[in-house]
């Protein structure tokens, strides 16, 4: 891989970090449980929201060792222990990341039951833990080709 194309793969990489990060701060404000509420109130006093933002550590350090993925890659030291320990630190992170969005899309399924229509969180959460799978698939197979 160039340089070039390692570069612009870590700029993405920073850029869907920070769309996350930014989504995760005006979720909480957006949704209709919060209408009313004042910024102590939905960010300190909810324990879902605080669940979220202690389960997004993983996936940041995912993203971080993502973004030193690129540039080991385009340095060509991938092969190195450094981008080898990446490698494994962001498939670790995203398998955590996936089981953690699991738990947390079937935690409200199971404390409503049925109450709630959550098919909007529950698709969102299939597609996120479907992204995560594949990323540490892809992060194992290609670790497991770079160690053989």
């Amino acid at each position: 891989m160039n340089k070039i194309t390692s570069k612009i793969l870590q700029t993405l990489t920073v850029l869907i970090s920070l769309a996350v990060f930014i989504f995760m701060l005006w979720e909480p404000q957006a949704e209709g449980v919060n209408v009313g509420k004042n910024l102590t109130e939905i960010y300190l006093r909810d324990p879902f929201v605080a669940w979220a933002y202690t389960c997004s550590i993983v996936f940041f350090v995912g993203a971080y060792n993502l973004f030193k993925v690129w540039g080991y890659a385009g340095d060509g030291e991938l092969r190195s222990r450094a981008g080898l320990k990446a490698l494994k630190i962001l498939k670790f992170c995203a398998f955590l990341t996936a089981s953690l969005i699991v738990a947390t899309v079937v935690y409200p399924g199971i404390k409503n039951r049925g109450q709630d229509d959550i098919a909007g969180v529950a698709m969102l959460g299939l597609i996120t833990t479907i992204l995560s799978l594949g990323v540490g698939t892809i992060a194992g197979k290609v670790e497991k080709r770079l160690r053989s």
